[in-house]
């Protein structure tokens, strides 16, 4: 469990993207410890949500900052647009939460293959390294692997392989399989 902290000065920026309904707020409140899963979440709507607590799960404590960001499709439409945008970097902060990210999570729902296919069709790669300058370590998540799937292990690791990217599947409703997966992505981020 994290503990939380008001420094973020040195945290490590981690963000999770991806569509709607795919689970990230769900993965956030495990991870901050800001409430129990909850079968019937509505949908994150707004800016992104940081939130900096102290991650004890590496080898030394860490601070982390996790930002979780809308996915429904006003925002996301906006979000992306910004990439092209003659925006402030300011505003591009305020807007897409991936400015700064020194990791990202690439969310899909494993229940849903509709969301494995829009990764590719929403250019959401090509969106984090232009607004991350290529620098962010970005983990692909299956998330819902609770439920019955619909993409398979490995279909999700062959794209992942195939973009450089790591790969876990995760449950909210399983928060060791949500803490192990941030552990790998902050072990992956140099100091």
């Amino acid at each position: 469990m994290a503990s939380h902290s008001t420094a973020d000065a040195e945290a490590a920026k981690v963000t999770i993207v991806g569509e709607e309904m795919v689970g990230k707020t769900s993965l956030h409140r495990v991870l901050c410890g800001t409430g129990p899963f909850e079968e019937k979440y509505r949908t994150t709507v707004g800016p992104p949500r940081p939130h900096t607590f102290t991650w004890p799960g590496t080898e030394s404590p860490r601070s982390v900052q996790l930002v979780d960001t809308a996915g429904q499709l006003r925002m996301r439409n906006y979000t992306l647009s910004l990439s092209r945008s003659r925006l402030t970097p300011e505003h591009h902060t305020h807007s897409s939460g991936l400015p700064g990210s020194k990791g990202v999570w690439l969310t899909f729902d494993l229940s849903r293959a509709a969301s494995f296919k829009q990764l590719e069709e929403e250019e959401w790669l090509r969106h984090i390294n232009t607004k991350t300058g290529g620098g962010a370590v970005v983990m692909l998540i299956g998330n819902k692997a609770d439920q019955q799937r619909e993409v398979g292990a490995d279909e999700a690791e062959r794209w992942a392989d195939q973009h450089g990217l790591l790969y876990a599947e995760v449950s909210a409703k399983e928060p060791a399989t949500v803490e192990a997966a941030l552990n790998t992505l902050l072990r992956a981020i140099p100091l």
